[in-house]
């Protein structure tokens, strides 16, 4: 009989078993279940950095482990169909968050009838219906009522990042391959400019982009929620040595320089956790404008103390600001 190795997948279903009960054991030990998907209260761990270095890793062994297995255990053409497949839900995602329809179900937790969504949101009652439908099995909502995915689709700087991922990022996405096989030599093409006919921040100055540079601002704070701004400022820490470092090791005015940072959210975050030291925040001259109104009205102190710097930028011609100590530098596709 020949020899039947499955190890390949019981590999993959041992991984999978050992990182849930990691899981379970780091919400066990502050007194909590794992929050169920029908709920939407926010849980116990309420932003990247506040979790626990064996359940961050665990999440994402569970995400990459059963993603492989899906993929393993799947017809290769189904599987593949899912993948091209995949942009429906974006699709359905920017219906739902430029209609407010998690807003529209807040404090409902019975949900609101499709026709009536329909008529609050200006929607055609079975388009919506449908697509409610489909997020619900891609676990955002409970069909016309919130859940913990959902719920962050409040208007906030959360539902930002999904407005700019799946209204320009997807627009633009789409004229990737024609980008690639043009071989045009132009400095300044991208599937962008193709798309909208401008360069990203230039775009965002003219009347059809301006509303969406506003959410382009919003959607970068939301980035650094979602991703772990807060990592940046965390203290020396044993537990999680791997994401540290000492800034309250530094002397007093240590100089950083975040390039391309944005409204500044991450350095807001780490003055505020260690005001010693200082920022100075160079990006495009229509952020730093945005900048300078988000730090007017969120930390006003820094810029009465002269902790933080804002220098407009252009990414193709200057340099980061000389005598610094630290400089970092965020990429923007």
């Amino acid at each position: 009989m020949a020899n039947l190795d499955n190890t390949h997948i019981t590999k993959l279903k041992d991984l999978i078993n050992g990182a849930v009960d990691d899981i379970i054991a780091e919400y066990a030990a502050i007194g909590h279940a794992v929050p169920s998907l029908d709920t939407v209260e926010p849980g116990p761990f309420l932003v990247p950095e506040a979790v626990p270095v064996r359940m961050r890793n665990a999440v994402q062994i569970i995400e990459a482990a059963c993603a492989q297995l899906s993929c393993t255990v799947a017809l290769p053409g189904s599987a593949l169909l899912d993948k091209a497949l995949v942009i429906e839900e974006p699709a359905c995602l920017q219906v739902v968050t430029e209609a407010r329809i998690a807003d529209l179900l807040l404090d409902k937790p019975e949900g609101l009838a499709a026709s009536e969504l329909a008529d609050l949101s200006g929607l055609d009652k079975a388009k919506l219906t449908r697509i409610l439908r489909f997020l619900a099995t891609k676990h955002c909502f409970k069909e016309v009522a919130n859940n913990r995915l959902s719920v962050r689709l409040l208007s906030s700087d959360t539902s930002s990042i999904i407005g700019l991922i799946t209204d320009e990022g997807l627009s633009a996405a789409s004229y990737f391959n024609e980008f690639l096989t043009s071989r045009s030599e132009a400095e300044d093409d991208s599937p962008f400019k193709r798309w909208s006919g401008h360069q990203l921040f230039e775009f965002y100055l003219t009347e059809q982009g301006r509303g969406r540079g506003k959410r382009f601002i919003r959607a970068m704070s939301a980035w650094g929620d979602a991703t772990g701004k807060g990592f940046l400022s965390k203290a020396s820490s044993p537990a999680d040595l791997v994401f540290v470092y000492p800034w309250e090791s530094k002397p007093k005015d240590t100089t950083i320089c975040d390039v391309g940072g944005g409204n500044g959210w991450g350095s807001m975050s780490l003055l505020k956790s260690q005001p010693h030291l200082r920022v100075i925040l160079q990006d495009q001259p229509q952020v730093i404008e945005k900048a300078k109104e988000l730090w007017t009205t969120e930390f006003p102190v820094a810029i009465e103390q002269g902790k933080v710097q804002f220098t407009p930028f252009n990414f193709l011609k200057d340099a980061a600001a000389e005598g610094c100590d630290f400089t970092t530098y965020v990429e923007k596709s």
